[in-house]
């Protein structure tokens, strides 16, 4: 069996994988049009953003400290809940995650994107990580904002927007 440790490796090495498969791709299409952001502005500077994160986390990943229980799996130090999580537990984050995701895309044309973006950043922050509400709606309402004032206000880059007109 696999431990939960070299899973992990191989799950962060294989996205950090395609996203450099991406910016490759990405970087195929028009960057500007016009002197405005084009087709491939916003995939390439998601796929590198990704790059660069899944670079980072697989860099921690690696340097992280563990320790072998009797039974030979490794655990971290620092995890101090007291017991090991259940096997289903990381599949139903992920699975919730994937739902919220699929919410946000069925709700876009009545939210829009920025107010969709922010509430789905406000549950995976909050229901899926466990963060509390104040820092989960600082994230999720400064991330949103940020997105907004760089690609929308700053580089025009058109958005869905809502019933608000947000």
């Amino acid at each position: 069996m696999m431990s939960n440790r070299l899973a992990g490796h191989l799950v962060t090495g294989t996205l950090t994988v395609l996203m450099l498969l991406w910016l490759w791709q990405a970087s195929r299409l028009p960057y500007t049009v016009d002197g405005r952001p084009g087709p491939g502005f916003y995939p390439v500077w998601l796929s590198a953003i990704g790059l660069l994160l899944g670079v980072a986390v697989l860099i921690a990943e690696i340097r992280a400290p563990h320790t072998i229980r009797p039974d030979g799996e490794a655990t971290d130090p620092e995890q101090n809940d007291g017991g090991p999580e259940p096997r289903w537990a990381g599949a139903a984050r992920l699975g919730g995650a994937l739902l919220g995701a699929v919410a946000l895309l069925a709700l876009m044309p009545v939210l829009g994107f920025f107010v969709g973006l922010a509430l789905y950043l406000a549950y995976l922050c909050a229901v899926i990580v466990g963060m509390r509400a104040a820092g989960a709606l600082a994230i999720s309402v400064g991330t949103a904002t940020t997105i907004y004032l760089v690609f929308g206000v700053l580089l025009g880059v058109p958005f869905p927007t809502g019933l608000l007109g947000i």
